[in-house]
């Protein structure tokens, strides 16, 4: 039996291999089962009442992965990724072995096991792109838990919280409705001062766009067909709001959260924070309506939405 922990955006995933068997978990109570064939793995998964199929690559000391919602046949549609973690047979070997006849452990030992334990989330710099244009964007929503320099960004649950967090000017990122199971699908939230944080949203070798930037790809879509090709073809739009995806771009309708922590317009809007401020200190984000409308208008920094990167 081999046991491996893998670190992605999301957290740990821990894969245990059992001849031609394998299964593991992921998150708080998200659960595989299937089998594997050299690195490949295909499995069922299950969490909080939720099913589907997914299809795991375990080559190069990597996890690169889709899965999809649903048993029945169908294109994968989400993405995981991840690296092995660097002391993962120590952990696995911690985890069952460690304690059960002595608790005495050597220095040397305990200084690894430490080390184990004290490992954090990570971010993860393998995202889908798509070049429009000049420009090469990311296909997906950001949802990289840390800053650019290695310091984490707090995750703020509770809505008085958040808009303290606002009021004073704080970085702070969330999930839709506290929900961690959205993020691989749709990115986290991120208030503007997580956006503008001197420390650096953008993974390295990506920018958060200016409005500039936002300004070009409209240009090249066509300003009265832009929106419609950018926004995803899936039905998670409101009132068949869906577009046609021509760009790749790929916007999913994920909401926002206000100045006040409630979260709203889930399937009606897709806003985006562009990089910095007009002269006023004024912020316009990006937003896509299930109308095909794209436009920005003012909104509080507090506010919690989406971000795209572009590469640099």
């Amino acid at each position: 039996m081999e046991i491996r922990e893998y670190k992605c955006s999301f957290g740990i995933v821990k894969v245990t291999i059992d001849g031609d068997k394998c299964n593991g978990t992921y998150q708080n109570n998200g659960k595989f089962n299937g089998t594997i064939d050299g690195n490949i793995v295909k499995a069922e998964w299950n969490n909080e009442g939720q099913e589907g199929l997914i299809e795991l690559d375990l080559s190069d000391d990597k996890l690169v992965g889709r899965w999809k919602q649903g048993l029945d046949e169908g294109p994968m549609r989400g993405k995981w990724a991840g690296s092995l973690l660097e002391n993962s047979a120590l952990q696995s070997f911690i985890g069952s072995k460690l304690n059960t006849t002595s608790t005495v452990v050597p220095q040397g030992l305990q200084d690894l096991i430490n080390s184990a334990s004290n490992e954090t989330e990570d971010t993860n710099n393998q995202f889908d792109t798509v070049k429009i244009g000049n420009q090469e964007w990311m296909s997906e929503n950001l949802n990289v838990a840390k800053f650019r320099n290695g310091d984490t960004i707090p995750i703020i649950e509770n809505d008085a919280e958040w808009e303290k967090a606002g009021n004073e000017g704080r970085a702070a990122c969330c999930f839709y409705n506290n929900d961690p199971t959205l993020g691989e699908k749709n990115g986290r939230l991120y208030n503007w001062f997580a956006v503008n944080d001197e420390r650096g949203l953008a993974p390295e070798g990506w920018h958060v766009p200016s409005n500039e930037d936002w300004s070009n790809l409209e240009s090249h879509l066509g300003e009265d067909d832009a929106g419609d090709k950018m926004k995803s073809t899936t039905t998670d739009w409101l009132d068949d709001g869906e577009g046609t995806n021509e760009s790749g771009f790929n916007a999913f309708p994920c909401g926002k959260r206000v100045d006040t922590g409630v979260f709203l317009d889930k399937g009606f809007m897709a806003c985006y924070w562009d990089f910095g401020q007009n002269e006023y200190g004024e912020t316009k984000p990006r937003c896509l309506d299930y109308e095909d409308y794209i436009g920005n208008a003012f909104h509080n920094k507090s506010y919690g939405f989406q971000v795209r990167c572009l590469k640099d």
